[in-house]
C-alpha cells in the first residue's frame, strides 16, 4: 500500500512538461564536458523536442528550475516575495492551480 502511494505521489510530483504544447517529450541538448566526451558533463538544456522551447537549464550540479511540484511551490513562497494582501492571494492561487492541475 505504501508503495502505491508513493508511485502516485510521484507521478503527481513530476513536473517535466513543456507548459506551451504541454508535451512531455523533453530531450537534452548542447552538453559542455570537462574534458571533451566522456568525461564528466558540466552544462546542458532540457528542450521540448516538439516545439523546441527550452524548459530548464542544468549546469554544475544543479537545475535553474525546480523540476517538481513541491519544489516549485517551495520556491513560490521563499522567493516570491508577495508584497500586501493581494500579493498573498496570488500566491495562494498560484499555489492552488500547481497542486490541483
Amino acid at each position: 500500500m505504501i508503495e502505491k502511494l508513493k508511485y502516485i505521489f510521484y507521478k503527481w510530483n513530476n513536473f517535466n512538461w513543456c507548459p506551451n504544447c504541454k508535451s512531455k517529450e523533453l530531450e537534452e541538448k548542447n552538453h559542455d564536458y570537462l574534458d571533451g566526451y566522456g568525461s564528466p558533463c558540466l552544462e546542458y538544456d532540457v528542450v521540448c523536442s516538439n516545439c523546441g522551447c527550452i524548459i530548464n537549464h542544468y549546469a554544475y550540479g544543479y537545475m535553474q528550475e525546480p523540476e517538481t511540484r513541491v519544489d516549485y511551490i517551495k520556491w513560490l513562497w521563499c522567493y516570491g516575495l508577495p508584497i500586501g494582501i493581494k500579493g498573498h492571494l496570488k500566491l495562494i492561487i498560484e499555489t492552488l492551480k500547481i497542486i490541483f492541475n
